[in-house]
């Protein structure tokens, strides 16, 4: 019997696991405007909010930001810094609309004794208006 006690309290945490909320924020918007129009115009808020592109994949209009957040500090001696990060992902559609993704993650740069390691936080509330500000600014109707 102790087993098989042991198997479903298994089962349990592996479904809870499963079903566990994520912990970024994502949306997904769709625009009449030009695929180029609306990577120039998120380029522009990454700059106007104080994102740097960190990562850009022009033929696949991908874009990731990084803005350092200097007003987090912690007591944990492993810890360097916080950062926020936002991803974009713009592709047409077939209606010739073209859809805008965002995804905001909060992280935590840790100095470890195996090197860097970055540890993903909930998103904060910086993230979250950051990521509503560039969907007001460049999208237009919220799909999701």
């Amino acid at each position: 019997m102790p087993r098989r006690t042991l198997a479903l309290a298994t089962a349990a945490l592996i479904v809870a696991a499963c079903g566990a909320k994520s912990i970024f924020v994502h949306t997904e918007m769709v625009s009449p405007s030009d695929p180029e129009k609306m990577l120039s115009c998120t380029k522009s808020q990454y700059d106007s909010m104080g994102y740097k592109v960190s990562r850009y994949d022009q033929d696949e209009r991908r874009l990731e930001g990084k803005k350092i957040r200097r007003d987090i500090r912690r007591s944990e001696p492993n810890f360097y810094r916080a950062y926020e990060l936002i991803e974009t992902q713009i592709t047409p559609d077939a209606s010739g609309s073209t859809k805008l993704t965002l995804a905001g993650h909060s992280f935590f740069d840790l100095r470890t004794y195996q090197g860097p390691t970055d540890q993903e936080q909930p998103a904060s509330d910086t993230v979250k208006a950051d990521l509503a500000r560039l969907a007001e600014r460049c999208g237009t109707t919220q799909l999701y």
